[in-house]
């Protein structure tokens, strides 16, 4: 591995200032141990900002949860600009394109996508289902956790509409626990 004769190997601290310094610095480069440590940073003022805000959350005093919440929201702010500058130093040391540190700005978006629950109560953005090859017919949502109530096909609606039986939507039926097959 090849190293600049003035390369020096960062501290913790020092690559708490010099990320913030050069949040701008699109440039250079930074090695895996630099965007580790500096991730490290992000863990831990996070940490510290969010325990704060749980030890003032039950007091009666907004305005100190109100002055935490902002400062988590800039401090949130600052280190996604320092982290995309980072990744792109980091994308410049492995070789690759400084502009796949783009992809640093929308991870945040998978994560918080992947943890929200399904909305199928009045959703009108609510299409056929990706997975499914046929299309499911839900007679009433409140019934569709009821455990009485079974995926079945609906045989009515292919008579109406001359489709096959490969091509049998499904539906909810109160009772009926026979399978396709059966």
């Amino acid at each position: 591995m090849q190293t600049p004769d003035n390369y020096k190997r960062a501290n913790i601290n020092d690559v708490f200032f010099r990320s913030f310094a050069g949040i701008f610095n699109y440039t250079s480069f930074q090695r895996r141990r630099e965007l580790w440590l500096f991730i490290l940073w992000y863990f831990l003022c996070t940490f510290v900002v969010l325990l704060s805000m749980s030890i003032f959350a039950d007091s009666q005093n907004t305005t100190v949860l109100e002055v935490l919440g902002v400062v988590y929201v800039v401090l949130i702010i600052a280190f996604n600009l320092a982290i995309i500058s980072t990744c792109a130093r980091r994308c410049r040391d492995i070789g690759i394109s400084p502009y796949y540190s783009i992809i640093a700005l929308f991870l945040p978006l998978w994560l918080v996508l992947g943890f929200i629950p399904s909305n199928m109560h009045h959703n009108p953005y609510r299409t056929k289902a990706f997975f499914l090859e046929d299309e499911i017919t839900i007679v009433n949502y409140d019934d569709y956790f009821n455990p009485e109530f079974t995926f079945r096909t609906d045989a009515n609606a292919n008579k109406s509409n001359n489709a096959s039986a490969d091509d049998e939507p499904l539906s909810i039926e109160k009772g009926d626990h026979r399978s396709k097959d059966q």
